[in-house]
């Protein structure tokens, strides 16, 4: 009996080889990958809150499924090991001391001297001498959401950098149009927390980028938490509130129906943690700039309107886990809705109460500024070109590749044979 053609031995590894590329490839094309960038520019003792600040969106993304290969944690001062530390080793956001920031290790990239404005740019540009360790790189692509997360003494659209060299607003706004141009991320959220902090992304002209600062122009951003023992403010207000925030919601992730952490921020809607900040409470004014971020092209620098109907606009629908969290496949999850009708009901509560009423304010004629809690619900239907996040996450790539070695070992086996 005639045997049935069989394919060359070469030609049929090259199928299990290809096949093991596509399949490695479309997992990662089932959602993007989420880089993290975190500067704390300040050092001495007195500036502890800026580390804090620092060290706590590090856990918080960490929390959150974030890898330390995908973090660059720039620090200009080692609080933890400092003489005057009355708790060796240790960082606390809380005077309760509930919680070290540094319980489960902390993989700093950059540190002290290191922490300068010119490795700060090469940091986010990748134009680093050669053989530039790779942990020290922000290796991001065109498919990429980055945070951007600053923190330390600045003032009218400036920052500083040890208290001896600055980045200016300019120098900020030509950085990330390097980045965009060399195709470093899709989205990019930038925070910055320190006294008017809105003011350092006053010459923003990149598409793609949401920023967020902690204070208006002449308004300082003010510590929180001041610890008796250790004689010094623990985190700022800003930071803090951002934060919590989110822990909470991942705190609540309890129910049979919500399994995970995850699973339940994919739920929460960025326009909920944006409107979250209480500026009665923050002592200063929260600044945000929305009008490059995933917008019509024709409508690129309209700075202006109303911010409750920008929020709605372009974050009803988007996650708090987009930018905080490390994620694949890209979908949002129904969730009942008698459950999220309470969530937002308990969210706009807590938001209003110390409200009685709401205006919106202008910063120069420019972008929008938090005044006093807006009213407006998000809109019920998003954009059709903004991404929904997803609670049901698909193997990673490694598990990916695993699964597609027996089917390569029967193929060639299968071509062996005669």
């Amino acid at each position: 009996m005639a045997q049935p053609p069989s394919l060359p031995p070469l030609l049929c590894l090259g199928l299990c080889l290809l096949s093991l590329a596509v399949r490695t490839t479309s997992s990662n094309e089932d959602g993007m990958d989420t880089w993290v960038v975190m500067a704390c520019t300040s050092r001495f003792w007195f500036n502890y809150r800026h580390v804090a600040n620092a060290l706590s969106f590090y856990r918080l993304v960490k929390r959150l499924g974030v890898p330390d290969s995908q973090i660059v944690l720039m620090l200009a001062d080692d609080m933890p090991c400092n003489p005057r530390n009355a708790r060796p080793g240790k960082v606390y956001r809380a005077t309760t001391h509930a919680t070290d920031l540094c319980t489960d290790g902390i993989e700093v990239d950059y540190k002290g001297d290191e922490v300068t404005v010119e490795n700060f740019v090469r940091v986010l540009t990748g134009r680093h001498p050669a053989g530039w360790p790779l942990s020290k790189r922000l290796l991001s692509t065109n498919r990429s959401r980055v945070l951007l997360y600053m923190t330390g003494h600045g003032g009218d659209e400036f920052l500083k950098f040890h208290n001896h060299e600055e980045i200016s607003s300019n120098d900020l706004a030509h950085t990330l149009e390097d980045m965009q141009a060399a195709g470093r991320f899709q989205d990019l959220f930038f925070i910055v927390d320190t006294c008017q902090g809105g003011t350092l992304f006053r010459q923003l002209r990149t598409p793609g980028v949401l920023a967020m600062g902690s204070s208006g122009r002449g308004e300082n951003s003010f510590a929180h938490q001041n610890d008796m023992k250790l004689g010094i403010a623990l985190i700022d207000r800003f930071t803090d509130a951002s934060c919590e925030y989110v822990h909470k919601l991942a705190d609540r992730a309890t129910t049979s129906e919500l399994s995970s952490e995850l699973a339940f921020l994919a739920q929460i809607s960025l326009s909920m943690m944006l409107r979250s900040y209480n500026p009665v409470q923050l002592k200063s004014t929260p600044v945000l700039r929305t009008d490059y971020f995933r917008t019509d092209r024709k409508n690129e620098g309209e700075e202006g309107g109303d911010i409750n109907n920008n929020i709605s606009e372009h974050f009803a629908r988007i996650s708090v886990a987009y930018f905080f969290a490390q994620s694949r496949q890209v979908r949002l999850i129904a969730m009942k809705a008698e459950d999220k009708d309470k969530d937002e009901d308990e969210c706009w509560k807590s938001n209003f109460s110390s409200s009685s009423s709401s205006s919106s304010s202008s910063f120069d004629g420019s972008w929008q500024i938090f005044s006093v809690h807006g009213t407006n619900r998000p809109d019920s239907e998003p954009p059709s070109h903004v991404p929904i996040m997803s609670a049901h996450f698909l193997e990673n790539r490694m598990i990916h590749a695993l699964a597609i070695f027996p089917v390569c070992a029967v193929s060639w086996a299968a071509c062996r044979m005669r």
